[in-house]
């Protein structure tokens, strides 16, 4: 593959072109651009679980503390059995503390110590596995393994030997802001929440794809009255209790259980 830009042709890298820690170094400088909304930073400490100690590369904190990434990069070259699935099961096993905010923040300064701290505290970490390149044959050894996010991130270099970067994949994104507070149907209503602020979604909204523990769930706006109900569908029992219907600025959407 080729791309152009400003009057220059540049040719992606084959996977195996780069060594791990020269990937690493190219995410590392351009993280900020990369994953905006969030300040990255270099997260190595050894993390022990259940399943043996590993070692992730980076860390994505949201610019208000509410939510975190733990990042693997990887090179698409790698082993899935040997390497890469070993390494996901371990980050998405691992319990984070303060004494890995602690880590951090010696490190990293600029954070703010006691909001990291009640982060790693209060809020359960997700993962985010970075490639070189596409990886349909880590699919089934991933496919199970919750709240990982796979993205790639390609290299491509000029005559010049410029660099320019392609990003795809599923990108991490913050919590978002709330739209509305959600409150679960029951009865013949158990397929649906029932929307507290009914003005919050608007009115020619028909349909929308939210994230509801970790899985994307299609919803139709259904106006009942001078109520406002999301219906899931395929219909599916939501979980009871309250809930927030979450926006990121990207526009995407994300129920978040509240009890």
């Amino acid at each position: 593959m080729r791309l152009y830009q400003d009057g220059e042709w540049f040719d992606a890298l084959p996977p195996g072109a780069l060594y791990e820690h020269e990937y690493e170094g190219i995410v590392m400088q351009h993280r900020n651009d990369l994953f905006p909304g969030f300040k990255g930073a270099r997260f190595d400490p050894v993390l022990a679980t259940q399943l043996g100690n590993v070692q992730p590369d980076m860390i994505l904190i949201d610019h208000e503390y509410r939510s975190m990434f733990v990042v693997e990069v990887e090179l698409a070259s790698h082993s899935l059995t040997r390497h890469v699935q070993p390494q996901i099961e371990k980050i998405v096993s691992a319990r984070l503390g303060e004494r890995h905010a602690d880590w951090l923040y010696s490190r990293e300064p600029g954070f703010n110590q006691d909001r990291l701290r009640a982060l790693f505290r209060d809020v359960p970490h997700s993962t985010v596995l970075l490639a070189n390149g596409p990886t349909p044959h880590w699919d089934d050894g991933l496919r199970s393994l919750p709240g990982v996010y796979r993205a790639v991130v390609q290299v491509f270099r000029s005559a010049r030997n410029r660099t320019i970067l392609r990003v795809n994949g599923a990108q991490p994104e913050g919590p978002g802001e709330v739209v509305s507070v959600l409150s679960a149907g029951s009865g013949p209503l158990r397929t649906s929440y029932k929307v507290s602020v009914p003005s919050s979604v608007d009115a020619s909204l028909e349909k929308l794809d939210a994230h509801l523990e970790d899985q994307l769930i299609r919803f139709h706006v259904r106006v009942m009255g001078a109520e406002k109900y999301l219906f899931s569908r395929p219909a599916i029992n939501v979980p009871a209790g309250g809930a927030l219907l979450l926006r990121s600025a990207g526009g995407s959407y994300r129920i978040e259980i509240i009890g």
